[in-house]
């Protein structure tokens, strides 16, 4: 995977105290997630949450120095986020490389269990804000009984529901003092040979044929229709002729029947390609 190297001199004046310039951009999908994230919108990718009640054998500082070894573990749990001039947002990892622990209960004065549920949902429910903290934190709540309630809270744009479950897996190792293991699952080494791949000339040429097919400058994901075809004014798309034989139509009723659904389903989907694909006017 290619690194990005920016010059921050266009920064935010208050981004200044960050040291090391080394800045990523984001992954389509971190796009995705933050431009949602803009709009108001916290359902489609919400936060994962890791919750642990542990046994009054661990006391709160082992606890914290177990999540500061996994954020150690796990660099990518510390990125912080900028908007450089332009618009254009980057995460990169500075010389602010701490996560925020918040803990209660220290010192004797351990928290109820009513007041510590209250305290864990605040907890969970607080909004991050990307531009002014890491996308994660921890809270560590010692209760009257012993016990400790574990929280950390991690925004989508940097783990997933699948990586949450490796982080929980490497902290319960980290706490029963045992090696980290193997900090490289094989999603994660499947990831990096595709990474390789893509700088071989077997992925240049493909991504060559796909421009052609695709056209010059279209970068749209969808196919032109007559909804979006007026912000396309001076795009290089290519053409492509293709028919449907006569048949076609009858050979899908037929299917439907002995598949026994409704002719529709199988009618409905082929307009729609047909229309998209053509950018009619109106349906087939």
């Amino acid at each position: 995977m290619n690194k990005q190297i920016t010059n921050f001199a266009d920064a935010r004046p208050t981004d200044a105290v960050d040291a090391v310039f080394e800045s990523f951009p984001l992954t389509i999908a971190q796009k995705r997630i933050w431009s949602l994230e803009q709009i108001g919108n916290y359902t489609v990718f919400p936060d994962q949450v890791i919750g642990l009640r542990l046994s009054a054998a661990i006391d709160i500082e082992t606890i914290a120095g177990a999540c500061r070894a996994l954020v150690a573990q796990n660099p990518s749990l510390a990125s912080r986020f900028r908007r450089l001039a332009g618009g254009r947002i980057e995460q990169y990892r500075g010389a602010s490389n701490a996560v925020p622990i918040e803990i209660l209960g220290k010192d004797g004065a351990a928290v109820s269990e009513p007041d510590a549920a209250a305290a864990r949902k605040a907890f969970r429910d607080k909004r991050f804000d990307l531009l002014e903290g890491p996308g994660a934190r921890i809270q560590i709540i010692r209760l009257a009984e012993g016990q400790s309630l574990l929280t950390i809270v991690l925004h989508p744009i940097i783990c997933d529901d699948r990586e949450k479950s490796v982080l929980a897996g490497s902290l319960a190792r980290i706490l029963d003092g045992e090696p980290a293991g193997d900090m490289h699952p094989v999603e994660i080494a499947a990831g990096a040979r595709e990474a390789d791949w893509l700088e071989t000339d077997e992925a240049r040429e493909a991504l060559a044929y796909w421009r052609d097919a695709i056209g010059l400058d279209y970068a749209a994901s969808t196919f032109p229709t007559r909804f979006n075809s007026g912000g396309l004014a001076g795009v290089a798309r290519a053409e492509h002729r293709f028919s449907i034989e006569s048949g076609l139509w009858d050979k899908l009723g037929r299917h439907a029947g002995g598949r026994a659904f409704r002719s529709s389903a199988c009618f409905m989907p082929l307009s729609a390609l047909c229309w998209r694909a053509t950018a009619a006017t109106t349906p087939c």
